[in-house]
């Protein structure tokens, strides 16, 4: 195989690289998703009642944040 045919092969099979910038953003994105599930679930177990909005969010978001550092600590 010639030099030029192992730099397509091996161009063809690394994943492509991604920005460290890229994939906090994607980190954010994928937090604010699951918190925003999550507060919609809580609204939905206590009937949709108009004014608890706020809270909603903010408990799920304490649940998805203490979820997320918990799997970020490292095994004791």
């Amino acid at each position: 195989m010639n030099v030029t045919a192992m730099k397509r092969k091996t161009s063809a099979t690394t994943a492509p690289r991604v920005s460290a910038e890229s994939a906090r953003a994607d980190g954010a994105e994928d937090r604010h998703n699951k918190i925003a599930i999550l507060a919609y679930y809580k609204a939905e177990a206590r009937g949709f009642t108009p004014g608890h909005e706020t809270q909603d969010w903010l408990d799920a978001e304490t649940q998805v944040l203490a979820q997320i550092s918990g799997l970020n600590r490292p095994a004791t």
